[in-house]
């Protein structure tokens, strides 16, 4: 993988011998589901679950920052993540391939 922060990922993915090949958004989703753990520990870590509490999981979820197999897991005031990863893709033979694989700044 071009992404260091991956690399660890799918050495692990790999070793469990998991029957399906790694997919695209593996990583993505691992983070994502990570996100969402992290965010629901900080709501009950003061006494447990109730429906009262679904808008501190959502607040405890925009606060979320840390460092994933994608890289930084963060989000902006809008609930976009900060992470701008990309991948450019062309077409070969019928078939998307991926070219490159980055994060990205705006300028």
């Amino acid at each position: 993988t071009k992404l260091d922060s991956a690399k660890a990922f799918l050495d692990a993915y790999n070793a469990a011998k998991y029957p399906e090949p790694y997919s695209a958004y593996g990583a993505l989703t691992y983070d994502a589901a990570n996100a969402i753990i992290k965010a629901l520990a900080a709501t009950v870590a003061s006494g447990g679950w109730s429906d009262a509490q679904r808008d501190k999981l959502i607040e405890n979820t925009g606060k979320t920052d840390f460092q994933g197999s994608t890289g930084p897991v963060k989000f902006d005031q809008y609930g976009d993540t900060t992470n701008k990863l990309l991948t450019v893709y062309k077409v070969e033979g019928g078939k998307f391939a991926a070219v490159e694989t980055g994060t990205f700044e705006k300028s």
